[in-house]
């Protein structure tokens, strides 16, 4: 898997020169801005909108290798069953179900609002997965980082239109993201809407950001054809610049404007 990383990493940078199987209940955001609670209301509103549009909420096994192709299926075939996978914005928990073997990676999933299963099916889900657990209701900033490494190493964290997509604080997302990620794991992306200056903002971001490498690779599948991102951390300290969002609109997800300040976090 490192081998793949790095062949393609060669060639982007080449191409750039050029226990607690349990269910929680739903956290209030205390002392949230008027800008968060107004960004809360239209995840809101969005996850109303999907109901009819199942993808949406069901990315199962099967789409995340029909999206992020091979890199998906090495990654995958190189975990053990003590290390884990973490999907933040994991919406109905269809992953989970694609890892229910004994032989299974350890599996984290965070929901910010179940659409189809109810509160009871996942309750049913962690008591017949306990190597599972299923996080409802809770932001994913506000979740301690010690309570997502209780289970094993993370390494692997897919935001697969997950959190990156809606949250207010994307650079304290993505250092939690990366605080957290073993030093072997990766990170796979695919969908967050940020626009800097008519360019990709995550992009942007992550070419300001110290201690990672990452690939831009174009989208081989009918799911979605924006290019999906892989990250890895290269030992260095961490640094990731502050962004600020400039405006908001209603999709799904949201498409953010951003400034990306010169500070750092």
């Amino acid at each position: 898997m490192g081998m793949l990383f790095s062949v393609l990493y060669s060639i982007h940078s080449a191409a750039r020169n050029v226990t607690c199987s349990k269910v929680h209940e739903l956290e209030s955001f205390q002392n949230a801005s008027i800008f968060e609670n107004y960004l809360n209301e239209i995840i809101r509103t969005s996850a109303r909108n999907v109901q009819q549009r199942p993808f949406t909420t069901s990315r199962g096994k099967e789409d995340m290798e029909l999206q992020f192709g091979q890199f998906w299926k090495d990654a995958v075939n190189d975990l053990k069953s003590t290390d884990v996978i973490l999907e933040p914005g994991a919406g109905d928990f269809q992953l989970a179900l694609g890892f229910q073997s004994p032989q299974s990676p350890q599996y984290i999933g965070i929901s910010f609002e179940l659409i189809r299963r109810t509160p009871e099916d996942v309750t049913e889900m962690a008591k017949r997965n306990p190597q599972q657990e299923f996080i409802v209701g809770h932001f994913f900033e506000k979740i301690p980082k010690k309570r997502l490494l209780s289970r094993g190493p993370i390494k692997l964290i897919v935001d697969f239109f997950g959190v990156l997509s809606y949250t207010a604080r994307p650079s304290q997302v993505l250092r939690k993201y990366l605080e957290i990620l073993d030093d072997s794991g990766y990170i796979m992306i695919q969908g967050p809407l940020l626009s800097y200056q008519g360019k990709d903002g995550l992009v942007e971001i992550l070419k300001r950001t110290e201690g990672i490498e990452f690939i831009v690779s174009p989208s081989d599948s009918l799911i979605n054809t924006s290019p999906n991102i892989f990250i890895r951390k290269n030992g260095r300290p961490l640094r990731v610049p502050r962004v600020k969002i400039l405006d908001v609109d209603q999709g799904i997800p949201p498409q953010r404007k951003i400034e990306i300040l010169n500070s750092f976090i």
